[in-house]
């Protein structure tokens, strides 16, 4: 059986005032997991990363690093201490995560500016992520174009976590009802609709920029 998905709400346009898009897989493919990432790298994987225990350590570095409790350096030093892989090595497979925006993110996020509604991204990242999405590079994404950004390595909390919805609707003071939120991760969706959120679940494996907007349309925001 697949992932149960939400499906909007239809809602007059005058009651959508923010439009959140979350990054990876949303706005940017992303790879799937370490696995993926040592091969877009072409860093040879390591043999201790079918061990469950490392795993689940390496994730747990992964998952501080995003909530800022380190910087990428000692990410890279902490992650080649557990694997045996080169600090270089780990910077490699990291750097790679971040595949390629996907087509039309810029032109999408213009027409929902264009009709008077806010938008904003809030992502689980880190400062190496961040700074690639919002360079010039291969992996860099119009984020400027957006009202606001809010970034776990910045606020101190990863989705799902309810505090970092909290902050959003803090900063931007709009209503959970008034919010329409993208993300292709089930949890962080159903973070997001307990507080009230009109929540749709994208999915990388068909175009996302094709299923947001249709969303939109059906909202009447496009």
């Amino acid at each position: 059986m697949g992932r149960a998905r939400h499906r909007p709400v239809e809602v007059a346009v005058d009651c959508v005032q923010l439009v959140v898009f979350d990054v990876g897989n949303v706005l940017i493919r992303i790879c799937k997991d370490w696995t993926d990432a040592c091969h877009a790298s072409g860093v040879h994987l390591p043999a201790c990363f079918s061990d469950r225990q490392t795993m689940q350590w390496v994730c747990e570095l992964a998952e501080q690093h995003g909530r800022g409790l380190f910087n990428s350096e000692t990410f890279d030093s902490l992650t080649s201490t557990l694997t045996g892989l080169t600090v270089e090595q780990v910077a490699s497979v990291a750097t790679a995560w971040l595949r390629k925006p996907f087509a039309g993110i810029e032109a999408l996020i213009d027409r929902v500016d264009a009709s008077g509604v806010k938008t904003a991204c809030l992502s689980n990242t880190n400062d190496r992520h961040w700074l690639m999405m919002t360079g010039t590079g291969s992996a860099g994404l119009p984020l400027d174009r957006l009202h606001y950004r809010f970034v776990s390595h910045e606020i101190g909390y990863t989705k799902p976590h309810p505090a970092i919805y909290l902050h959003l609707e803090t900063m931007t003071d709009v209503e959970p009802a008034a919010i329409v939120f993208f993300d292709d991760h089930e949890p962080n969706i159903q973070a997001a609709a307990d507080r009230g959120w009109r929540v749709m679940q994208v999915t990388s494996d068909a175009n996302p920029v094709a299923q947001m907007t249709q969303h939109l349309l059906q909202l009447g925001v496009l």
